[in-house]
């Protein structure tokens, strides 16, 4: 697979990804909270109906709930003492089985001021299923990493045929192969 046979696809998921990520920040409140969420003061969001959207010039629809997306990125305490609590932690769209469809990566942060690191987070691996659905695989792949990421980065570093992964992260940076 080459680059320009990558890019037609990935520009759809980019937008919709996107749109969910900057949808998720802009912290419009539910009137009732979920009983899943893991803070009370954390706000919520509720499922976009695609069916109901505006349907202006340009309009970006949150399609997280719909394609079984859960993971919720967790950075540092509502304080943000530290500057890498202040920062994003990404996330990397490949092939990581080589099936055609692009995958999802998720980075995740934690809380620097835990002397126990109970509190630092698991990235996420998503696999597509295809039809704009997908399933978290992380359990198992070895990409669990429970250290804070600070980025993550996909490609063939060693020309094998399958997306690596690299991870910069505070403390040492990781890099993965897959095989």
């Amino acid at each position: 697979m080459t680059v320009t046979d990558f890019l037609p696809n990935f520009w759809p998921l980019f937008l919709a990804l996107l749109a969910g990520l900057i949808m998720g920040s802009c912290g419009q409140k539910n009137e009732s909270p979920s009983i899943d969420s893991p803070s009370p003061t954390m706000a919520t969001i509720a499922p976009a109906d695609p069916e109901k959207a505006n349907k202006g010039p340009i309009h970006f629809t949150d399609m997280a709930h719909f394609a079984g997306i859960t993971f919720q990125n967790k950075a540092g305490t509502k304080e943000k003492m530290w500057i890498p609590e202040t920062m994003g932690q990404g996330v990397a769209i490949f092939d990581f089985d080589n099936d055609g469809d692009l995958d999802l990566y998720f980075a995740n942060g934690g809380q620097l001021n835990d002397p126990d690191d109970k509190n630092v987070y698991k990235n996420s691996l998503w696999r597509n299923d295809g039809n704009w659905r997908f399933t978290d695989v992380t359990l198992g792949s070895g990409l669990e990493c429970p250290e804070w990421t600070c980025g993550t980065y996909a490609a063939d570093y060693d020309g094998d045929g399958f997306v690596d992964i690299y991870l910069t992260q505070f403390g040492k940076n990781r890099l993965f192969r897959n095989r």
